[in-house]
């Protein structure tokens, strides 16, 4: 593979700053098959991209192990990364040559079943600070910046397929924003725009129609923001919390100490429950693992040493069956 055999000998050259979001918006997770035979327990994979990728396994409501799947094979690089199926599909970012440090088109994919990675078809544009999100059988890659502006262009990969497709671009240009999917629809919201302010605007993209439109602005607009689905609606970290009623476009406010004022790498929807990983300060990070629940009204830090290096990229969700015989 030339792409990953080109990476490889740049090791180390670099450092990567990046986002992920889940395919399906992290809502709706998908399966993995561990085995075969009698009986069936459903737990879910919650993973992290960094330099290695970690899986936390989390059983009826619990977080119960940490382990290491393959090493992601490029360091240097910003990905940003979105789950279908049995894959991690690992997109474009800012990566450093010798010298330079440049916009890229590479597409990795990494197959959990068989603990893998593979080279994916190339974007159609080089890019950085994007949102990738899915929806159905598509993989959606949005805005962000080329080596000489911010951009509106949006592209989509059939999972089918192996070539990427041209969709309408955005109403604004943006890079750093956060990204949900809710059945055919696209929600980008906030970001930086192409003169280097904070956008305030909630853009939404209906696939079925291809057609944009502006639905909402945020009362506290902000980039790098986490943004997750919990029952249907979009809850936005960073700085605040609010909660984003998308059916009325009414934005509420999610008031818990443990979130105030602090900035997160990732989040990702869990068992009816959200975790966010990573907590920013200025140029650090804090390994620690935040779970939500605001049906009963829990924030609380359950982890203060996660295990795998920082920053952390972000993370995705996977349902997991997990079957065992002769329990």
């Amino acid at each position: 593979m030339q792409l990953l055999s080109r990476a490889i000998s740049y090791r180390g050259n670099g450092r990567a700053f990046s986002a992920i979001t889940s395919f399906k918006a992290a809502r709706s997770c998908d399966f993995i098959c561990s085995s075969f035979n009698t009986e069936i327990k459903t737990g879910i994979a919650l993973f992290s991209v960094s330099c290695w990728v970690k899986v936390w396994e989390i059983i009826h409501f619990s977080v119960c192990t940490t382990s290491d799947l393959n090493r992601f094979p490029i360091l240097g690089l910003s990905c940003y990364v979105s789950v279908t199926g049995n894959s991690i599909f690992v997109t474009g970012g800012y990566f450093r040559d010798e010298v330079v440090w440049y916009c890229v088109d590479w597409v990795l994919i990494y197959n959990s079943w068989e603990n893998s990675w593979m080279e994916g078809p190339a974007m159609r544009q080089s890019r950085n600070w994007h949102s990738a999100v899915g929806v159905g059988a598509h993989l959606y890659v949005l805005g962000g910046s080329t080596d000489e502006a911010v951009i509106a262009d949006v592209e989509r990969l059939p999972l089918t397929n192996k070539e990427w497709e041209g969709m309408q671009p955005m109403v604004q240009p943006v890079e750093r924003a956060a990204v949900v999917s809710i059945g055919a629809k696209i929600y980008v919201l906030c970001g930086l725009d192409e003169n280097g302010d904070v956008y305030s605007g909630v853009q939404r993209l209906d696939v079925d129609s291809d057609v944009w439109d502006v639905i909402s602005f945020s009362p506290v607009p902000r980039y790098d923001l986490c943004a997750t689905l919990l029952n249907g609606a979009v809850y936005v970290m960073g700085g605040q919390t609010f909660r984003l009623d998308t059916d009325t476009d009414e934005w509420t406010p999610v008031d818990e100490e443990c979130l105030n004022e602090k900035f997160f790498s990732g989040c990702a929807t869990v068992n009816g429950k959200i975790f966010l990983l990573g907590e920013r300060r200025g140029n650090t990070s804090i390994p620690n693992m935040i779970l939500i629940d605001p049906y009963t009204d829990t924030c609380q830090v359950v982890d203060t040493a996660v295990p795998c290096p920082l920053p952390v990229r972000g993370c995705v969700s996977i349902r997991k069956f997990i079957v065992r015989s002769g329990v």
